[in-house]
């Protein structure tokens, strides 16, 4: 039986594929890359599906 676990801390590069998990921060300096996630309604609590 699978038991529900969390990460914290972990970079959405760490996921694999059909893995999913929750935006709690964004340390980014680069506007670029601000933009690209604010477009993709990527925020802090959105959930993620990689």
């Amino acid at each position: 039986m699978f038991t529900a676990f969390s990460i914290m801390g972990c970079s959405l590069e760490l996921l694999k594929t059909c893995a999913q998990g929750i935006v709690t921060v964004c340390k980014t300096q680069d506007e670029i890359i601000r933009k690209k996630l604010i477009s993709m309604r990527i925020k802090t609590g959105t959930q993620v599906l990689i």
